[in-house]
């Protein structure tokens, strides 16, 4: 869920407050229900309000994958890694490993 919220907002598919509009909210809801539910309205509109299938015909979905995977890598600053007591034994070494 996050994933797909995140997603959605790097896109440019939320308003200014980082919410999708209500149809996609609605497949969204419909996807997560066993784990998250909205608060508003309460759920036993939600579920017959008939906005997930009207949301499906429109072409949303509940998950989009393509936003749930890592887009890069990045090595940290082994200054950092030093402060929080995790530098590697070698400063070469970003991979965190230890004796």
């Amino acid at each position: 869920m996050i994933g797909t919220m995140y997603g959605l907002a790097n896109a440019g598919k939320t308003n200014a407050k980082g919410m999708p509009n209500l149809l996609q909210l609605a497949m969204t809801g419909r996807e997560f229900q066993d784990v998250a539910q909205y608060g508003r309205p309460p759920h036993a509109v939600q579920r017959v309000m008939l906005l997930g299938p009207l949301g499906r015909v429109c072409g949303y979905r509940g998950i989009y994958h393509d936003y749930c995977h890592p887009r890069g890598r990045t090595t940290p600053d082994p200054n950092v890694l030093a402060v929080a007591g995790l530098a590697p034994s070698d400063p070469n070494d970003l991979t965190g490993t230890r004796p």
